[in-house]
């Protein structure tokens, strides 16, 4: 795939997944004042190839991160509908997982920020392959992994950190369709849950949930990208 279709597809990705808002006029002129700063050369270099091709991705990556920002604070919970006993039982079982691995020292089986050493590591071991990523440079590397369960159904546990935060995230088979991140969260910590090419994804913290969901933003475009088919 050549780097400019997977710029596309990331750019539909982050259409397909994120809920759009209007912005105020002053928010449009903060971020113009953010890439005008930003910016070593000026806005004489950006009208070139090269510096209007930075620039989109450093206004893809700043529109990105006050969009989840904007979600985070005002309407992270919108998605999810609210109330129902089988929302409410999941929250609580992630929850429980989340509190279970961090009080028993059973956080992770398989110690590593190698994502090629973590996902082989499940083999054999569940019925599924899950999909493995790092974020590190974002500021959520992978640490490890283990099996692990959420209610009944047996789940890979995949282990991230977001400062001196844990990150679980649950994953396992799912036959419904494809959905975008969606928020919950109880007694301090943040559920979110999506589904993609047949699995489902909760991630569970008590970072903040404008944290998690750029998180869970960020492995649904990753991931959306990784199984995309390659271009002839």
């Amino acid at each position: 795939m050549h780097e400019s279709d997977t710029r596309d597809q990331f750019d539909a990705t982050l259409r397909d997944h994120l809920q759009y808002y209007n912005a105020s006029d002053a928010l449009h002129e903060r971020v113009r004042a953010l890439i005008d700063a930003e910016s070593p050369r000026g806005p004489a270099a950006r009208a070139t190839r090269g510096g209007a091709d930075a620039r989109r991705w450093k206004t893809l990556a700043l529109a990105a991160s006050l969009l989840l920002a904007v979600v985070g604070t005002h309407d992270v919970w919108s998605h999810l509908p609210s109330g129902t006993a089988s929302n409410a039982a999941l929250t609580r079982d992630v929850i429980a997982g989340h509190v279970r691995s961090l009080k028993s020292g059973h956080l992770v089986d398989v110690v590593s920020t190698d994502r090629h050493t973590v996902k082989p590591w499940f083999d054999g071991k569940l019925d599924f392959s899950p999909p493995v990523f790092d974020f590190a440079a974002d500021s959520f590397p992978l640490v490890g992994g283990r099996v692990d369960h959420v209610g009944n159904q047996s789940t890979a546990a995949l282990v991230f950190m977001r400062g001196q935060h844990t990150i679980n995230l649950f994953v396992w088979p799912a036959d419904s369709a494809d959905s975008a991140p969606a928020g919950d969260g109880r007694n301090g910590y943040t559920v979110v849950t999506w589904r993609r090419n047949r699995m489902r994804f909760a991630a569970v913290s008590s970072v903040t949930a404008a944290s998690l969901m750029h998180f869970a933003a960020l492995y649904a475009a990753r991931d959306s990208i990784a199984t995309a088919p390659l271009s002839p």
